[in-house]
């Protein structure tokens, strides 16, 4: 594990959080406006958290995840439609901490150095 970058497992960290709190916002949104049948629509933001969790899941591990950046936008807007500005400050956070350039190449490489 000593040659993943800290920024990267950082990242994981916001994004494993982040994506628990979406889950759980999106779900008291499910319940809270089911009666009024557009509870469901927050089933979504509910998907992307679970993606959030599986991605910062495999990030913490330090298995080489190509997609995280685009995980962590999809995040940021999930959270912004629950109104969620904790997930959203999280989630730019981890973006920024992907987009650092070590980060970058050794996403692009895919392999432990």
């Amino acid at each position: 594990m000593d040659g993943i970058p800290k920024d990267y497992t950082t990242a994981g960290i916001f994004m494993l959080v982040s994506g628990a709190m979406n889950i759980g916002i999106a779900f008291i949104w499910v319940i809270s406006l089911i009666w009024i049948c557009i509870g469901v629509l927050w089933v979504v933001p509910m998907l992307v958290g679970l993606l959030e969790l599986i991605t910062g899941l495999a990030m913490l591990r330090g298995l080489v995840k190509p997609t995280s950046p685009a995980v962590a936008i999809m995040g940021m807007v999930a959270a912004a439609l629950m109104v969620n500005p904790v997930s959203v400050v999280m989630e730019a956070l981890a973006f920024t901490w992907l987009k650092k350039p070590e980060v970058g190449t050794w996403l692009e490489r895919g392999e432990l150095p």
